[in-house]
Parts: structure tokens; sequence; C-alpha cells
């Protein structure tokens, strides 16, 4: 896992390019403290920061440059079929001079070109230079798991894994209002957006290729998720069950197996969950080196503690498991510091915990895996079940009276929420107002000034992105879309990004086995009935865990992680968020009304209203702005 950098001057003058890529690279270090490394030619320069794991000599170096075509590639992520790929290769005659998956890539293209590329299995974002051609070709994942940013105007083409490495390059920092609308929504943008108008995010699956002759800047998706789904795929994968569950754990297994190839310590993230259970199971299954398990208690009041599950997991598998305790005690410091390490406004609370943890993990170990991405192939969120069960909810006049397994402890405005939700005409409305908190009726552009509100409502749609995405599945089911919907925007957007930016603040590399190509392949070609159920959730995965741990520890519920924010927000961090929200030079930039902020506060704390999640995406608003526009 690493950084990298790029920058190519479309201007005659190039005497800055040493100076900005360092500058452009420099911002990443806490992503590869191992080494660095830069590359120039004419008027285009990359740059490098390594976490060394895989070969942790030299020869592991970048930017890497092949000996005979003269292409370069800078690299971040983990190619995880490198070693089947690097046997192919070498039957063809190519000599290796690393043990390195980044050189395999450049094998790959000087081979079979772009096609070769796209042979590429795991987490990674790259970009090739092909120096005869004078053309770069800048690819991401299939998934997102690795980011990459991009920006383009009169004097550079310049892209990085992070985007604080291209602010400075801005003459000015507009905002993208479409972004900021999906933000205060949801507590993320999607797509290509970022909060910057002029930096885009290359989406997953997505590819750039820039002719520096000619200037010519194209993008476009080398993968798309329906690419996977197959009308012919083989019948009897839908028959039996016992069957499916074979495949299934014999694809886990594979996808654990080729994970912990590494060259520096790996542990696991160990909630007691079953995502997080069903992985542990498969390194115990089919690794005989002693794998090191975390489980983080917290001090945060109200917190959720799963130590007692967690260590139910471990002692079952015998694993080497530690706790790590993890303070509350410095929350203002440890939000303003990841308000720098994420550079836009982030909603997900939940990146407090990890942060802080992996900052613990990293005094022992350098890789860990972790148990993300089971909710959106297995079908673990609750509106899974509502969408399920959409045909009998719609008939219902008062969700108030519906089974517990679907509404159990929801509060009124929750229920009113996805009452509003479920009776949507349009199915892309319904998904995008079961993934967000704020209701229509008092939604977040009420907080703006008159004008501003207008504008907000008139020129963008927070809902855009899921209403594209219910046209672009509109052949498969309502089930499928949501699914579908899931793994295109709130897993790249919310969830990969939450991970990424929090291990990689401190060094550390996560890796995702339930994202791995054949699991995701397997689960995109599951019938509707084998996968959705009305009123249980990963029924396929809780069916192999039982096979490896305790039936009675597969049973017991998850919690999730139980950050406090709506209760620090009371009490603990209210006078700062006050301080902070009440900001004229914050009210005024954005336009918000200064009565409305100070009734949503006051009103949270006299627990009048349940408003914790706005007043959050308002308060990293405001520690964005202090960041990156002051």
């Amino acid at each position: 896992m690493c950084g990298l950098v790029g920058i190519v001057s479309l201007k005659e003058n190039n005497s800055q390019l040493v100076n900005q890529i360092k500058l452009m690279n420099n911002f990443l270090s806490h992503r590869g403290p191992d080494d660095e490394g830069y590359y120039f030619h004419n008027n285009v320069a990359l740059g490098h920061k390594r976490l060394s794991i895989l070969d942790l000599s030299k020869k592991g170096s970048q930017p890497m440059i092949d000996p005979e075509t003269k292409n370069v590639l800078v690299f971040n992520g983990e190619i995880y079929n490198f070693l089947d790929l690097k046997i192919s290769l070498e039957k063809k005659g190519e000599i290796f001079f690393s043990n390195s998956d980044t050189e395999v890539i450049l094998k790959l293209y000087k081979l079979f070109g772009l096609e070769g590329l796209k042979k590429c299995e795991g987490m990674f974002s790259f970009a090739l230079f092909d120096k005869k051609k004078d053309v770069f070709y800048i690819f991401r994942d299939r998934l997102g798991i690795k980011p990459l940013f991009f920006f383009k105007d009169e004097n550079f083409f310049a892209f990085s894994s992070e985007i604080k490495s291209l602010v400075h390059l801005l003459d000015s920092k507009d905002l993208n209002y479409q972004a900021f609308s999906e933000y205060l929504f949801y507590g993320n943008s999607f797509k290509d957006n970022t909060i910057f108008e002029r930096i885009k995010s290359l989406e997953p699956g997505g590819l750039i290729i820039f002719n520096n002759s000619t200037k010519k800047f194209s993008s476009h998706q080398w993968w798309k998720v329906e690419d996977w789904i197959y009308e012919d795929y083989p019948d009897s994968i839908n028959k039996k069950d016992n069957h499916l569950e074979e495949i299934l754990q014999k694809n886990i297994d594979e996808a654990v197996q080729r994970q912990l190839n590494s060259d520096v310590p790996v542990g696991i993230f160990l909630s007691g969950g079953i995502d997080s259970s069903t992985v542990a199971a498969s390194i115990r299954n089919t690794s005989s080196r002693k794998i090191k398990s975390f489980v983080a208690t917290f001090d945060f009041e109200q917190g959720i503690n799963e130590k007692n599950k967690s260590f139910q997991v471990a002692n079952y598998l015998n694993l080497d498991h530690e706790e790590l305790n993890i303070s509350g005690e410095n929350l203002i410091h440890t939000i303003e510091k990841l308000a720098h390490f994420y550079d836009e406004p982030f909603g997900d609370a939940a990146n407090i915990p990890l942060y802080l943890m992996t900052k613990e993990a990293k005094k022992s170990i350098k890789v860990v895996l972790s148990g993300d991405g089971g909710d959106e192939l297995f079908s673990g969120y609750p509106r899974n079940k509502i969408i399920s069960n959409l045909d009998i909810l719609r008939l219902v006049p008062n969700l108030k009276f519906m089974p517990n397994k679907l509404f159990n402890r929801l509060s009124f405005v929750r229920i009113k929420r996805i009452s509003q939700a479920i009776n949507s005409n349009n199915y892309g409305e319904v998904m995008a107002q079961l993934l967000t908190t704020e209701i229509l009726k008092k939604n977040p552009f009420s907080l703006f000034e008159e004008e501003k509100e207008k504008y907000l409502r008139e020129t963008t749609n927070p809902f855009k992105s899921f209403l594209e995405c219910n046209e672009r599945f509109k052949k498969f089911s309502n089930s499928k879309k949501m699914m579908l919907t899931d793994l295109t925007l709130q897993l790249p957007s919310q969830f990969l990004t939450k991970v990424d930016r929090a291990s990689m603040a401190n060094s550390i590399e996560i890796r995702v086995p339930l994202l791995d190509e054949k699991i995701l392949k397997f689960a995109l070609n599951l019938s509707d009935k084998k996968i959705f159920s009305r009123f249980k959730d990963k029924i396929i995965l809780r069916n192999i865990l039982k096979k490896r741990i305790s039936r009675r520890i597969v049973a017991q519920k998850k919690k999730g992680f139980g950050v406090p924010y709506e209760f620090w927000l009371k009490t603990s961090l209210y006078d700062y968020a006050f301080a902070k929200l009440t900001d004229d030079n914050f009210l005024n930039y954005f336009n918000l009304e200064q009565k409305k902020i100070e009734t949503l506060l006051i009103q949270h704390k006299k627990g009048i209203s349940d408003r914790g999640f706005m007043l959050w995406k308002l308060l990293q608003l405001s520690l964005w702005q202090d960041k990156y526009l002051n």
C-alpha cells in the first residue's frame, strides 16, 4: 500500500515540475513512510511514497521502470493473483528482477497491452506511462477499494491517491454543489464528485487515457458490476444449498489465503460479527501462521462494547487475541486530525474508532484483514428486508404495527421516514430515502438562507445518483437493484473511503477478503431466493460459519460500531460544536441561518428532537472548512 502522484505540465515552462511533484508527494508521507521515489521526463513528473509490504528490498521501489520498454509505473495497492500471473508470464519467457506485484503489472502491459491489465485482481490504483507512445493509462480497481483523484486545467494534468496533493494547484476552491447536496443528506458524495468543483474522483472500474502529445483526455469504465452477472451462469449453482455453501466456503478460503501473502506481520480486526468471524475462521482453517486478532474496547460514554463476543470467537478458533483499549479523552484533537486526513467533509463517525484502532495496532502489525463487504454482498442491511417486504409494507397504513423483526427499536421519526420512502412512485427515490436519515419536510436545505436554499433545491438533486442507478439496473429485481446500487455508491463512497483514509493515516494496510473477485462474482450470480429474505440476513454466510464455530456464537446478534456522537453533541462536545457552528465565518461562507442552527443545537441537547447526524455533518463541514478553505 502506498501513495502515488503525477503531474504533466501543459505549457512549455517545466521549471517548477521538480518542486511541484515533491510538494505533492510530501502530502502523502503517511501513506508510505518506508521509501520514496521520483521520475522525470520532459514535461512529466511522477512521485511515490512506499509502504513496504511485499519484497521489502529496493527492487520493489517505485516509480518502477521496465528495462526493455522504458515504461514507468506508480502503483498503490495489492494484486492478489500476481503469483499466478507471474508464473504464466515466466512461461512466455519474461524474466523478473523482483518479487513484487508491481513488476507483474509492467510485464502484463508489455505482452498484452490494456487487455493484460484487466487480468489484475485485487485492490489497486495505478498510473502507467507508455514512454514510446507518450500516453498515460490510469486504472482504478473494480469496487473502488483504493482511491484515485485527478485535476486538469490549461496548465496541468495531475493525479494523486489523495485530494490534499492537488488542492494547491487550484487557482480557486469553488464548491461542487451537487457533491455538497449529497453530503448534506448522506455524509459523503457519490461517483466522480468531490467537494471541490475542479477535482474529480476516478470511479471504481474507471480508466483514464491521457495522450501527452495531443493533450487528448478521455475517461471511461473498463469494468462495470453488471458485466459479471451472466444469464447463462451454471444453473447448478442455484440448485442445492449445501453445494452453494461449499463453493462459497472454498472461494472465501482461497481469498483469505492469498490475502495473507505478506512479508510483514498480518492481523485481523475481529468484532465477533458474522463477517469478521467468517474471515477469522478461514484464517484458522487455511493457515498455520499464528495470526494476531484485535478487538477494540472504548471508554466512550454510551458506546457499545463487543469484547465478549469477540473473545468467544477468538478462543474458539485459538487465535492470539488482543484487546485494544481506545480512549476518547482527546476527542477534539482526533476529529480535527481526521478532517485533515479525509480532505473532504465526511460524516461517518465510525472513522474515529477505526483511526484509533489502527493507531494502536501498528505497534505490532502492518497489515490487517477486515470483514467489510459482507453486508453488501449477502443482504446484511435492514433496508434489504424492507425491500424484500415492499409489496406488503405498501399495503399497511401504520408501520408501527409491523413485526419487530423489521422495525425493532426504531424511533417514530425513522418509521415515518421509511413510510415516506416506500410510498414513493420512483424506485430510485425509494433506495435514496432508505439510505438517508433526513426526511423531506425537514431536509437539510431548510437550514440555509432563503436564496441559498432555493439555489440548492433548483440546481442540485441529492438523489441523482440513485435515480441513475435505478435506470442503469432496470432489468433486475428490486432487491438486486438495491444490492448493485450499494456496491456502486455507498460501498466505495462511504465504507471503503472510511477504511482507506483512517488506516493509511497510520500507515496500516487494510485488506477486505470478502470483496475478492471470486466471491463478488459468486454473490452477483446467486438467485434472489438464495440471497434475499423477508426476515433473515446473511443466510448463506451464517450457514457456512455454523460449520466452523459454535452455533450459539453465530446466533448472537452483532451490535455494530456504537459511536455515540449524538450523545457527545449533548454533553462533552456541546460547547465546542456550538462555538464552531455559530461562528460567523462558518455561517456566512455557507449561508446558513444562525437562529436555525442554534435551535437545532439546543433542541438536540434538551432531547426535544434528535438531529444528531445533521449536527455531526455540520461539525465535520466546519472542521473541513478550517483545514482547506480558511
